[in-house]
């Protein structure tokens, strides 16, 4: 082991040692040493990312804030940009970001960069597979376990060009879209989509759409979270029934999207007004 680095590892642990706030003392056990260590060694040995021994050693102390898991973070997102061609500089200050962070938020970014720069996925270009993943990982809001999940199943069935009527650009766009509706929701908002759109488009129990038409009301009523699918059968199927309000077709879509968008129900008192002015007006004022 070189003087020079033995000096200044003790250095970097003396500082954390000394270190007043309970923050502070806590970093000496949440294995920082061990991500020092493991991160400096990389950076001096592996042949792509290899350093200089005072930026390695720059490097690897401010990982180490990480705490446990920094290095494997680090070098997990820097070996995948790698592979898809990132240059060094950035690639390092990429996976700087993600060894502070937690390991479902690496994960996130990892899994949807490799769905969106892949060949035979998405294919798209590194800047663009950059901006798609980081929207799903460091930039969602939610959990970024579910945003990866969301978005793998939507691409999954919006793949099939003659369904979704999408090209592959473009149904990487939507998956996304969809998975970011998922922020701020506990359950899975693309099995609500999937299941939305194929009542849409049943001629049976369901209103009957084109792929496109139910693609896109589906894709609105994402944004109300995992109950959209029953809510909007439920209000569709009341509408429509001779028992119920007996409206149209269209009416009964209309009415079904308007209420599965609004809460209260001054809302929905409204919105009745406004489709069947008579019949509403004279239920609500009974």
């Amino acid at each position: 082991m070189y003087p020079s680095f033995l000096f200044l590892l003790i250095a970097f642990l003396l500082n954390d040692a000394r270190a007043d706030s309970p923050a502070k003392r806590e970093r000496v056990d949440c294995g920082a040493v061990k991500e020092f260590i493991t991160l400096h060694s990389y950076l001096r040995k592996d042949p792509e990312d290899r350093a200089k021994e005072s930026d390695a050693l720059e490097t690897a102390q401010k990982a180490a804030k990480g705490c446990s898991g920094a290095a494997h973070r680090m070098i997990r997102v820097s070996k995948t940009l790698g592979i898809a061609g990132v240059n060094r500089k950035n690639r390092m200050e990429i996976g700087m970001e993600f060894a502070l962070r937690d390991t479902a938020t690496t994960e996130a970014f990892i899994g949807v960069f490799r769905m969106a720069s892949a060949e035979d996925v998405l294919d798209l270009d590194l800047d663009s597979a950059l901006r798609l993943a980081r929207s799903l990982s460091i930039e969602f809001k939610g959990d970024p376990t579910r945003a990866l999940q969301d978005f793998e199943r939507v691409l999954k069935w919006c793949s099939d060009a003659t369904r979704s009527g999408l090209t592959r650009k473009d149904c990487g766009e939507f998956s996304a879209r969809i998975a970011r509706e998922g922020e701020g929701w506990r359950e899975s908002v693309s099995k609500a989509w999937i299941g939305l759109f194929e009542f849409l488009t049943q001629t049976s129990s369901g209103p009957g759409l084109t792929s496109g038409e139910a693609r896109d009301l589906a894709r609105d009523l994402a944004a109300s979270g995992p109950a959209a699918m029953k809510s909007f059968s439920a209000a569709y199927e009341y509408a429509l029934d001779t028992e119920g309000l007996s409206l149209t077709r269209d009416q009964s879509i209309e009415l079904a999207k308007s209420l599965v968008s609004m809460s209260g129900t001054d809302g929905i008192k409204n919105e009745l007004q406004r489709i069947l002015p008579e019949k509403s007006k004279v239920r609500s004022d009974r």
